[in-house]
């Protein structure tokens, strides 16, 4: 056990080289880890409240972190130095995603969204939700031209960053989560599809405003869903059951009998041969969908994990829990590598 945090873990990130991992925490740092050797190598200082989120830049060369302070906050990876500290945000930034080296998505508490040039530190595009109801998701689409948020009054936003235009392409839909609703929205990796509330939304290839409600999936809404590396295939868990579908014609490829009925998340890995998933009272269980065999059931004893991703290459993947503890594994044996371990549950 490597013991860093003396808070709860909020939010963790594997660097795009799959040499790092960086952890947020109320106790108001970010920590960097080495993912090869061990041990943590850098505590960055500076947040004067909880640390809510945090990423790599694309090229590794940046981390990004928000905080309830109200403010993001750009080190230098390799020496742990602020590069810059940006402000204007006027609830906790909760959110925060890299479009590239130079451009950060930042969404924070009261519904805004800010997309923020690092080196001028101003403002390209902002969106101000103050006549809707709260975010209970936003997702960035795979080319970094648009985003999608699910408002809790069941309303689906699409915003187009280039065009400085936000549409509403569905109201209605359905919010409530039994599950823990981390897995509200994901894009298929050409971001040409989206599943929200048990629908596969589908838009044109030359227009970002055409969506369409082309599939509703016989699921009951709120259950995790994960487009596979390839976008040619959709998972969703519910029921102690996961169903593998075709996202261009809805058709279902196989079910698989699960462990838990209560699955908060699914997971493939990069090579697109595994497919994880966990529950907040059950085991991790690494599966061959094609087969539907289970290559590995995990015993997490009373850890309830909230989160997991796969390292780039998928060698090994990290959790994190409701005990505030970030565990990292080997995805080929199962078996756990080590573990950082702060002092109560996250949030």
């Amino acid at each position: 056990v490597l013991s860093g945090h003396t808070r709860e873990i909020r939010d963790v990130a594997w660097s795009g080289d799959g040499v790092s991992i960086a952890t947020a925490s109320n106790d108001r740092t970010v920590r960097l880890w080495d993912a090869t050797g061990g041990g943590h190598f850098n505590a960055l200082k500076g947040h004067t409240g909880m640390v809510l989120c945090v990423t790599f830049s694309p090229a590794g060369q940046f981390v990004v972190s928000g905080g309830n302070d109200q403010s993001i906050r750009v080190w230098h990876r390799d020496s742990g130095e602020e590069a810059a500290v940006i402000h204007g945000h006027r609830d906790g930034v909760q959110t925060v995603a890299m479009i590239d080296d130079d451009r950060i998505v930042a969404g924070d508490r009261g519904g805004q969204l800010r997309i923020w040039h690092i080196r001028g530190k101003r403002v390209i595009d902002r969106f101000d939700g103050e006549s809707l109801d709260r975010f209970v998701a936003v997702r960035l689409s795979p080319d970094g031209r648009s985003w999608a948020g699910l408002c809790s009054d069941g309303r689906l936003l699409m915003r187009d960053m280039g065009m400085n235009r936000t549409r509403v392409v569905r109201t209605g839909l359905a919010t409530q989560y039994p599950w823990g609703g981390r897995e509200r929205l994901a894009f298929s990796p050409d971001g040409l599809q989206l599943y929200c509330s048990g629908r596969i939304l589908q838009r044109t290839a030359t227009d970002n405003d055409d969506w369409q409600s082309v599939l509703e999936l016989d699921v009951p809404a709120g259950v995790p869903g994960h487009f596979s590396p390839d976008g040619k295939v959709l998972a969703t868990g519910w029921n102690a059951q996961i169903h593998l579908w075709n996202p261009r014609d809805g058709a279902r490829i196989r079910r698989i009998d699960a462990a838990d009925g209560k699955l908060t998340g699914l997971r493939f890995s990069p090579d697109a041969e595994q497919l994880a998933s966990w529950s907040l009272s059950g085991p991790i269980v690494l599966w061959d969908w094609q087969t539907g065999r289970a290559l590995k059931t995990i015993d997490v004893g009373d850890s309830q994990v909230i989160d997991l991703e796969y390292s780039p290459r998928g060698r090994r993947f990290a959790t994190c829990d409701k005990q505030g503890a970030v565990h990292l594994w080997d995805a080929s044996e199962g078996t756990q590598q080590r573990s950082d371990v702060g002092d109560g549950s996250s949030s």
